[in-house]
């Protein structure tokens, strides 16, 4: 949908992510801001990625969620020395509607790696970007 802002997640086939591994998803991903999406949040965790993104210039989700996923299994394989698909072939997105959704979808998001036990403190947890945005007035 044209303008939507969307919080999308998407996990791997197997196994975990070393730490270099979602540092390369991470910088991956980044590197598309503002040039084929916004991104408010993005977290890499062991095992799933959540992002919060608006894309720009019609660009449908889907061939978002391509990109992403074909530059990183690329990249990840290539340190590997594997090749194939290294996530689900199917994402999870959902339209937020409003400001209150999006605030609680970040909160959800940044909050995950404590809920996980991988961080006393979200701050803490590495795999987590987000450009500095003003949500409202």
């Amino acid at each position: 949908m044209e303008g939507a802002c969307y919080a999308v997640a998407f996990r791997l086939l197997q196994g975990t992510l070393t730490e270099p591994e979602r540092d390369i998803v991470l910088n991956l991903i980044r590197d598309e801001h503002t040039v084929t999406c916004n991104i408010y949040p993005l977290m890499i965790m062991p095992n799933h990625v959540h992002l919060i993104l608006q894309p720009i210039g019609g660009i449908p989700l889907a061939k978002l969620m391509q990109k992403f996923k074909g530059a990183s299994a690329r990249s990840v394989n290539l340190k590997r020395g594997a090749s194939g698909s290294i996530w689900n072939k199917d994402s999870y997105d959902r339209i937020l509607r409003n400001e209150n959704e999006l605030i609680q979808k970040v909160k959800y998001i940044y909050e995950n790696p404590l809920r996980a036990g991988l961080v006393s403190r979200p701050e803490l947890y590495k795999w987590w970007w987000a450009p500095e945005f003003q949500i409202g007035d």
